[in-house]
């Protein structure tokens, strides 16, 4: 017996079969097998490998460390294994960098941390802080605590030691925000960052503590929600360090720090109370929940009314009111605090929105009725919204069933109405969702989806809305309602405007059978059962009955869209996928099209990925051409687990995809994308339309960069342009820009610079493509001794006003320092028109240096030699950096004739 007789099995058996074939062998059969393997194609050499492994073979696997074939797989091999610590720190120490990383990892992974603090310093000394900084998850807190100071660690690191040294994370926090002297950088995300400060608050309650002492300001709800376990240790703290105010969530707290607040005497709960304040949450661009503050509600009325006086007085007109602070209050005191601010909201919907939301339903709703009855959209945008949250703060279930019935006339006003009142009735708390009738629900949720207007924000608003609602009724056990609401969101779900995946309904073990129940006798459509099953999914059992029903739709039913959307609900449960995901190829190979159905072949049943790698194969797509092959889009990392024969029939499919003139751009470049065989990727390049080819052409950016590295150029500029890759890019893109950098066509920029129109967040990230590119002379890349040629300072228009730093690249406002430091570069007063195209320039020619200034003088016949030679229509540039502006414009205001006097 050969391995090779276990091809015909899937990845998971044929790896089980592999592993018991090699613990059976004895030591002789399994060397002579292994140096057998390991003399053959790539495939067997894994395979060996594969046999050490599971022959725990250590000599075998540790000199696969230095195989740059075999490495990858034997490091997360040296996970688990006791490889020699003199084989890992040899890798950790490696002058490659992607070797070192994968080194580190697995340093963390297997918690060798004191091989870590001894590599450490050796690590700093070699490859400096940035690499130091890297290797810091992978020590002890102590060496943590030690270095962190010292080394310059990004976002990234200190989110993985918040878990492992979160006491050294908020010393080095503290000192920084501390050192920091600018009140602006101090708002920056650099300091603000929520996650990593809530994440070491509730590993080491310690390091909030030392945050609250040394910069309480970097304190978010979560921490301390997890810091009033400790209330006394809070309140010592404040008392030293004077903090006026810390933040905290609004709502009811954790029963363990209820408990421990609730320890405390009325004196240290009121100035605790005094310094911890709430402020209400936003749901969406609309809604608002407001809920009492939790520490003012534990507070005697009479103190609890002299602080919300004291935060009211401190409030600036109707805008900066502390809304969860008024609503720990009774209804006649919140009406005493509010009147003054009456006058002033009156004149203004939004202020008026704030100061109603807080006012007795009695006293609010008279005021409110008038901008639910407005004219003006923006008025009723408010309004309604207020409505709610008064109803929701009194907390009467009937006065909210009543509002909510009222709030019929939302439902059919205009989306954004719609889609605020929907957004304010989602985030009632969870006493006041089962006091709604089903026949609101009802009108709101069918509305929503028959209204054309709906945009899939309303549509969320909604959903989230009725599965609150299903959730709330099935852990009451009112099956009846659970199912009455969940056919309701089976509507929303099917609505083709909806926006994102299908998400479970968690309603328990029998709720879906009730569901079912009711769905049976309403006679859903089969596109509404589809919706159903997907919400039902992940409940447990599934229902005999409905499954049939799926599976009948996903075999059997025309709509190539709705056969794919069964199939997927079908193959939900993970216990059933790979045997259910056979009879859906059996049935049908155009299946594989199918996201779910496709991962499931590519990763555990690759014994039937020969039936769907035929050419024969199309997409199930409805808007695909009748006999398009279909095109597998997954990484080309997944293939490592077929075999060689399948990897071919892939690389023909592509191929033939890539070639196909009938099929679409998209399909051509994703295939293109996926290729990697270098003598077919030169066809593509030549031949190709151009999207297609920048496609092909962009995996290989890491096998050109090899190649350029093995010339002997003096300079790293001449090497870059002398080597170029071995192909010759075609169409319509740069093509000193693919010869440059052939991955920066393919995300979807040029090697132009953008244009003003654009919108901002795609002019940023064009931008930083343009400035990246070595084809931009003024990209730091392409300066030949980091000395920028003469038209860097020269900016484009999209960034007027700035210019670019001598050093840098980067563009500075006027009046910064690297303002000055480009002006020495700037061009002369006769070269500053632009007659000859800078970037759009063909690949140089071998021996030329590029960043050279390609301005022309208007004087000169011709162009520069180490320019491209492309006439560009020109214009007159003033300073560096600015485009002449043109001569102002008087406004001349007409009168009319009859205002004109009469003579």
């Amino acid at each position: 017996m050969t391995p090779h007789e276990f091809d015909h099995l899937p990845f998971p058996a044929r790896m089980r079969a592999l592993a018991g074939y090699a613990r059976g062998l004895d030591d002789a059969r399994y060397r002579a097998l292994r140096a057998a393997l390991d003399a053959g194609d790539p495939d067997e050499r894994h395979t060996a490998l594969f046999l050490a492994v599971a022959r725990r073979d250590l000599s075998a696997v540790t000199a696969a460390l230095d195989d740059p074939l075999l490495r990858t797989r034997a490091m997360s091999a040296a996970i688990r294994l006791p490889i020699p610590e003199q084989a890992l720190a040899g890798l950790a120490l490696s002058e490659i960098r992607a070797v070192r990383h994968d080194t580190y990892r697995v340093l963390r992974l297997s918690r060798r941390r004191t091989l870590a603090d001894r590599l450490l310093p050796e690590v700093h000394e070699r490859h400096g802080r940035a690499e130091a900084a890297r290797l810091l998850p992978a020590c002890t807190p102590g060496a943590a605590a030690e270095w962190l100071p010292r080394l310059d660690a990004p976002p990234g690191v200190l989110r993985s030691l918040a878990r492992t040294a979160p006491g050294a994370v908020a010393a080095q926090l503290a000192a920084v925000y501390r050192d920091c002297a600018d009140p602006h950088e101090r708002s920056t995300r650099r300091f603000k960052d929520p996650r990593l400060v809530s994440t070491l608050t509730e590993r080491d309650p310690d390091a909030g503590l030392l945050l609250l002492e040394r910069a309480p300001e970097l304190l978010t709800e979560r921490a301390m929600s997890v810091l009033l376990r400790r209330p006394r240790a809070v309140l010592e703290s404040v008392r030293r360090t004077g903090a006026k105010e810390l933040p905290l969530a609004a709502g009811p707290l954790p029963r363990s720090a209820l408990r421990a607040v609730r320890a405390l005497g009325p004196r240290e709960l009121a100035e605790l109370a005094g310094v911890c304040t709430s402020s209400h949450r936003r749901e969406g661009p609309f809604g608002m929940v407001v809920a009492p503050d939790p520490l003012l509600v534990l507070l005697p009325a009479d103190v609890r009314v002299r602080i919300v006086a004291a935060r009211v007085a401190e409030a600036k007109g109707g805008y900066a009111l502390p809304l969860t602070a008024l609503a720990a209050l009774p209804p006649a005191d919140r009406a005493a605090l509010l009147e003054r601010f009456m006058p002033q909201a009156l004149r203004s919907p939004r202020r008026l929105r704030h100061v109603a939301a807080t006012l007795p339903l009695a006293a609010a709703e008279p005021l409110l009725r008038e901008g639910t009855d407005s004219h003006r959209v923006h008025v009723r945008v408010h309004a309604w919204p207020a409505l709610l949250t008064s109803a929701q703060l009194q907390g009467d279930p009937a006065e909210y069933a009543r509002i909510v019935v009222s709030c019929e006339r939302a439902w059919h006003d205009q989306d954004m109405v719609r889609q605020a009142a929907l957004t304010q009735a989602a985030g009632a708390p969870a006493r006041l969702l089962s006091a709604v009738s089903p026949q609101s629900l009802r009108d709101a949720a069918l509305t929503t989806v028959q209204s054309r207007d709906s945009t899939a924000r309303t549509l969320a608003a909604a959903e989230r809305w009725l599965r609150r609602a299903a959730a709330v009724a099935a852990g009451r056990g009112d099956g009846e309602r659970a199912a009455a609401v969940a056919l309701l969101l089976a509507e929303i779900v099917a609505d083709p405007r909806r926006a994102g995946g299908a998400v479970p309904l968690r309603l328990g073990d029998r709720a879906p059978r009730q569901v079912w129940e009711a769905a049976r006798r309403a006679e859903l459509r089969p596109r509404r059962l589809i919706a159903l099953a997907e919400l039902l999914a992940g409940n447990g059992a599934p229902v005999p009955e409905l499954d049939a029903l799926v599976e009948r739709i996903a075999l059997a039913d025309g709509d190539p869209q709705l056969a794919a959307r069964a199939a997927g609900v079908w193959l939900a449960d993970p216990a059933t996928r790979s045997e259910r995901c056979g009879r859906l190829i059996a049935a049908d190979p155009s299946f594989a099209s199918v996201p779910r159905v496709l991962h499931t072949l590519a990763n555990r049943r690759t014994d039937l990925l020969d039936t769907v790698l035929d050419p024969g194969v199309t997409a199930l797509d409805p808007g695909a051409r009748t006999g398009t092959p279909w095109v597998p889009r997954l990484p080309r990392s997944v293939t490592g687990r077929w075999l060689p024969r399948q990897r071919a029939l892939l690389d023909q499919r592509l191929v033939s995809v890539a070639t196909d003139e009938d099929a679409t751009l998209r399909q051509r470049a994703d295939a293109a994308a996926l290729l990697r065989d270098e003598l077919l990727l030169r066809c593509l390049a030549d031949d190709a339309p151009q999207p297609v080819a920048a496609a092909a052409l962009s995996p290989h950016w890491a096998t050109w960069e090899r190649a350029r590295s093995a010339c002997s150029s003096s300079t790293p500029q001449e090497r870059e342009y002398e080597a170029g890759p071995p192909w010759r890019p075609s169409g319509g893109c740069s093509a000193r820009c693919l010869t440059a950098r052939p991955s920066c066509c393919s995300r979807r920029s040029s090697a132009t610079a953008p244009h003003r129109s654009a919108p901002a967040r795609k002019r940023r990230a064009h931008w930083q493509n343009w400035r990246s590119c070595p084809a931009n002379p003024r990209s730091p890349r392409s300066w030949p001794d980091g000395t920028p040629p003469v038209s860097t300072a020269t900016s484009s228009p999209f960034w007027r006003g700035r210019s670019y730093g001598a050093s840098t690249g980067r563009p500075s406002r006027r009046g910064s320092p690297r303002t000055s430091t480009s002006r020495p570069y700037a061009t002369p007063s006769s070269s500053r028109t632009a007659t000859w195209c800078p970037w759009r320039c063909a690949a140089p020619t071998p021996g030329s240096s590029p960043g050279l200034s390609p301005w022309r003088n208007r004087r000169s016949p011709e162009p520069p030699a180490r320019s491209c030679g492309t006439p560009v229509p020109g214009r007159p540039r003033t300073w560096p950096g600015r485009w002449p502006r043109p001569p102002p414009t008087r406004r001349v205001r007409m009168r009319s004739a009859r205002a004109r006097p009469r003579c």
